[in-house]
């Protein structure tokens, strides 16, 4: 988890790819399957990103934060154990200040108590029901084709009217939404951020 981790996180920051190469060339394979989570959460995460300068926007060139997404916490859990729910508690504070992280999951009695330490930001998509419509209607029209949007606006008879709509034109129009519409209960889901 704490290398599938790093790996997104190359893929997003060429700097901090470069030190983290830098750091698994000092790093037999062997040596990394033998540490722990935490010594890999050092070793992969906290020592390559605080050894590169923030990153800066691209046109101001200023410096930006950037943000990891954790989808889905309450399905972390391995063996009864949800590892990754004990280092957002335990150490992500020792990421740089420029890296935010937002993470999402069903608000679990254990995973509200392990985080209330960090006095996370609770949202519920229910108390977002106008702001998620328009989201989505905002979401489909830049991505849609002009012939699916009238196609969809034929077939279901409105526009965006309830979100049963919405969510049905996402999944009969991408297939790769489709999954995720279906697993994801409209609400059920909630997210804490640490800002």
């Amino acid at each position: 988890m704490v290398r599938t981790l790093a790996h997104q996180i190359a893929n997003a920051i060429p700097e901090y790819r470069a030190a983290l190469e830098h750091k698994q060339s000092q790093l037999a394979e062997d040596e990394l399957d033998a540490l722990t989570a935490t010594e890999l959460f050092d070793r992969l995460l906290v020592q390559p990103l605080h050894k590169i300068p923030p990153p800066l926007h691209t046109i101001s060139r200023s410096e930006c934060r950037k943000m990891l997404v954790i989808d889905a916490l309450d399905e972390a859990e391995h063996d009864k154990k949800n590892e990754l729910l004990r280092l957002i508690k335990t150490e992500f504070s020792r990421l740089p200040k420029w890296l935010k992280v937002l993470v999402t999951g069903r608000p679990e009695v254990p995973i509200k108590e392990a985080l209330s330490i960090l006095l996370p930001r609770e949202l519920d998509a229910k108390d977002y029901d106008e702001d998620c419509d328009r989201d989505v209607e905002i979401f489909l029209r830049c991505v849609l084709k002009p012939p699916q949007v009238v196609a969809a606006r034929v077939r279901f008879g409105g526009w965006w009217r309830r979100r049963h709509f919405a969510v049905e034109v996402a999944a009969h129009t991408y297939p790769i939404l489709r999954n995720f519409i279906s697993r994801t209960p409209v609400h059920t889901r909630s997210c804490a951020c640490r800002s």
